[in-house]
C-alpha cells in the first residue's frame, strides 16, 4: 500500500486475476472491489494525498473500461477496434472521486462502433452478484441521447464547432484518449 498503482500495474494485476473458470465480467468486478478496498484503505490511513487518490480511482476506472472494451471486441469477433474512447470531464482530467461516472465519447466508425459502444456500456454498468464496474455516460456525444453512440471525428468537430452548448464544450477542456485503437497492443 505504500506504493500506489499506476495504470500499467493495474492492467497487469487485472490480467493476472483472470481465470478460466470465472466469467470475465465477474473477474473484473471482483478485481475492482479488491482494488477499491485497497485504495480506500490508502485514503483512510492517509497514505496518499487527494490528488493521488483521484489519480488511482481514475486508473481503476480506465483499467476496467479497457478490459470491458477488449472483452466486448472479442465477444463481437471484431479483428480491430472501430473507434477510440475519449474521456471528458473529471474522467478525462484524472480527477475521479468515489462513485463517479465516466463521461466518454466514442469517436470513429459509426455502424460497428455503435454496437461495440453499446456492449461496452452494458459490460461496465450491468449489476451482477459481484456488483458493477462503473456507470458510463455517453451523453456528451453529438446531439446527446438523440445521436448515435459512435460518430466520426468530423461529426464531433461539426457538432462542437457549431451546435454544442457551453457546458458541453467545457467538459471537453479535459478531454484525453483513454482507450481504443492504440490501446489494443497493451491488451494483447
Amino acid at each position: 500500500m505504500s506504493e500506489p498503482k499506476d495504470l500499467d500495474r493495474m492492467w497487469a494485476s487485472l490480467q493476472a486475476a483472470r481465470r478460466e473458470d470465472v466469467e470475465a465480467m465477474e473477474t473484473a468486478r471482483i478485481w475492482k472491489r479488491a482494488e477499491l478496498l485497497r485504495i480506500g484503505i490508502e485514503d483512510v490511513m492517509e497514505l496518499v494525498d487527494t490528488e493521488h487518490l483521484h489519480l488511482e480511482l481514475t486508473c481503476l476506472a480506465e483499467t476496467c473500461l479497457r478490459f470491458s472494451l477488449e472483452q466486448s471486441r472479442v465477444d463481437l469477433k471484431l479483428k480491430k477496434l472501430p473507434f477510440v474512447i475519449i474521456g471528458a470531464g473529471k474522467f478525462g482530467g484524472r480527477e475521479l472521486g468515489y462513485g463517479a461516472d465516466l463521461d466518454v465519447l466514442f469517436v470513429g466508425e459509426q455502424t460497428q462502433g455503435a454496437q461495440l459502444a453499446s456492449r461496452v456500456i452494458e459490460f461496465m454498468s450491468r449489476q451482477t452478484a459481484a456488483g458493477k464496474l462503473f456507470e458510463v455516460d455517453a451523453r456528451l456525444r453529438p446531439d446527446g441521447e438523440k445521436g448515435p453512440l459512435a460518430s466520426s471525428l468530423e461529426a464531433h468537430q461539426d457538432y462542437y464547432g457549431k451546435r454544442a452548448l457551453l457546458w458541453e464544450r467545457q467538459a471537453l477542456t479535459k478531454a484525453r484518449f483513454v482507450a481504443g485503437m492504440s490501446s489494443t497492443a497493451r491488451s494483447s
